[in-house]
């Protein structure tokens, strides 16, 4: 419970001076990231979350569940679906359906570093309700993370790890939805094992616009996230 505070205490004292400081593109992301566990191989999970622009009033709320196969400590194979709902109050809406297969290499492992590599392709289908216009984007994603070993902080037993991660998505199917897609990711965190089956983390997280439609009056977007993972015990 300690621990739980403490990443609560964390978030809301950066969320508070980012607000201090007047971003205008600065957003909230909430993520509980449960899984389960089929068979030694097979694990069923994906996350919820719900993100947020004081600023601007957007918000999205948004589903992901998926299978993975794991074959072995290297190799991960995923597919899944996803529902994402955004909208401005009195402004726009905006829907979209998610379909997504990945393939996530854990490797190499150096001094007690973990490096994960996730290679992975989206197809997405939008449709947004005041223009009554539908579209749809292929997305390419390709995400780099890195895993500090575990160790204490503040006299906490439970141990934290750093993380740091690079994605870069782009739109590979049609160059007029850029927008849509096109940007890359940069994220330093800081997580907790507070027990076997749950970690928390947060993350600070500067998403850069390659669009150059987008980029012009959107240069890069700040995203304090805060995720919750929870592993639940087979029976």
């Amino acid at each position: 419970m300690r621990l739980f505070l403490f990443f609560s205490a964390l978030g809301l004292i950066v969320q508070t001076n980012v607000w201090a400081q007047g971003s205008s593109n600065f957003q909230i992301w909430n993520d509980f990231d449960p899984s389960f566990s089929l068979s030694e191989k097979w694990v069923v999970g994906g996350d919820v979350g719900y993100r947020i622009e004081p600023s601007s009033k957007w918000q999205s709320v948004y589903i992901r569940p998926a299978i993975a196969y794991i074959p072995n400590k290297i190799l991960k194979f995923s597919v899944g679906i996803a529902n994402f709902n955004s909208w401005v109050p009195q402004d726009f809406t905006k829907t979209e359906i998610r379909t997504f297969q990945y393939i996530v290499v854990s490797w190499p492992r150096i001094s007690g570093f973990q490096f994960k590599h996730r290679f992975g392709i989206e197809q997405r289908w939008f449709y947004f309700a005041q223009f009554n216009l539908d579209k749809y984007v292929n997305r390419s994603r390709y995400f780099l993370e890195v895993k500090s070993p575990k160790f204490s902080l503040f006299g906490l037993e439970s141990p934290f790890f750093v993380t740091a991660n690079f994605e870069i998505l782009r739109d590979i199917n049609n160059n007029e939805l850029g927008q849509l897609a096109d940007h890359n990711r940069y994220t330093l965190g800081v997580g907790n094992h507070i027990t076997d089956n749950f970690r928390a983390e947060v993350r600070f997280k500067l998403i850069n616009i390659t669009d150059p439609l987008t980029s012009s009056y959107i240069r890069e977007i700040n995203v304090l996230r805060i995720r919750l993972y929870y592993r639940f015990a087979s029976t």
